[in-house]
């Protein structure tokens, strides 16, 4: 992340946001790491992750391995393969 960007229309600077898909310990370091520096939204599912990408302006992804399973595969794939567009 190279800084903050600004928001559409406003001129102002805005956090970058972060969205993750973590384990409850995860993301409370997570969010201890962030402490204002960048915003986080939190998951439960790859499935939810990549609709808030596709609705949001989401700077940074962070998804933990521990929360990865074969069945978020296929989805992971395209999000990585059409980045930075996202796929439906």
């Amino acid at each position: 992340m190279a800084g903050f960007t600004a928001r559409s229309g406003l001129g102002l600077a805005r956090p970058p946001v972060v969205a993750t898909v973590l384990t409850p310990l995860e993301r409370v370091r997570v969010d201890v790491a962030a402490h204002g520096a960048f915003d986080v939204l939190h998951r439960s599912s790859v499935e939810e992750l990549s609709e808030d990408v596709r609705a949001r302006e989401v700077d940074a992804v962070i998804v933990s391995v521990a929360r990865y399973d074969t069945g978020s595969a296929a989805r992971m794939a395209a999000m990585v393969r059409e980045f930075p567009t996202v796929p439906a």
